[in-house]
């Protein structure tokens, strides 16, 4: 045993992206990628499709010009860009290389910017609704276009704030090596789960803020406070 030699974990953090990689090569295993790469395609192209339908019906119709509403279809929106961004990564699915973590973080920078605020107009939803329960007078009184402005501001700012704290964060480690995307290692049913979780979860949230939508607006408010006097 040579104990001069150096460990294989030594050498792979001498690795630069010029020299032999240590590793073998990330997606040989065609089979392991059909399922993700489907699943890949099918949420992107569902989502894609429903959420234009979404916000293009809440952009149109007049009985959808809440405050409530609007934050559905931005959020809809955020969505599209999210899902037309992840079809990007199927190419480096099929075609992995090694990158730097630097050009890893780019290339999921979008994608994340976009959840983010998917997230942030999802919970500024939840909170939109239960202001307009506990305080509907004042929630009525209130300007919409300023409402909508300091919110969604809120929802950009936190957004932007992740990606320079993010990119700050990467500094240190930015030449070393990396692969972007591992699915030759992602288990088959941690992606079916993964996929059918995250669509019954967005689909139930989705309904549930569509019917708060619709039952608690200021103009049902004002006609039970009416009926109550009249009574």
């Amino acid at each position: 045993m040579n104990l001069n030699s150096t460990s294989p974990s030594s050498q792979q953090a001498d690795v630069t992206l010029s020299s032999p990689l240590p590793w073998d090569t990330p997606n040989d295993n065609i089979g392991a990628m059909i399922v993700p790469t489907f699943i890949l395609f099918g949420i992107c192209g569902i989502g894609v499709i429903g959420n234009f339908c979404l916000a293009w019906v809440t952009f149109n119709g007049s009985h959808f010009r809440s405050v409530c509403y609007t934050f559905i279809a931005l959020n809809a929106m955020s969505a599209i860009v999210l899902e037309l961004w992840n079809l990007s990564y199927i190419y480096y699915v099929i075609f992995a290389k090694y990158s730097t973590i630097m050009d890893c973080w780019a290339i999921g920078v979008v994608p994340t910017y976009c959840m983010n605020i998917s997230i942030m107009l999802t919970v500024l939803t939840s909170a939109d609704r239960l202001f307009a329960l506990v305080a509907s007078k004042l929630y009525c009184k209130l300007s919409k276009l300023r409402y909508l402005t300091i919110t969604i501001a809120i929802s950009i700012i936190t957004s932007t704030c992740w990606v320079f704290l993010s990119s700050y964060q990467m500094e240190s480690q930015a030449s070393k090596p990396a692969i972007c995307v591992f699915h030759n290692y992602i288990q088959d049913y941690v992606a079916v789960s993964h996929a059918i979780s995250y669509f019954v979860i967005s689909i139930g949230l989705l309904l549930v803020h569509c019917y708060l939508c619709k039952h608690y607006t200021c103009t049902n408010f004002s006609l039970r406070n009416f009926s109550r006097r009249k009574t």
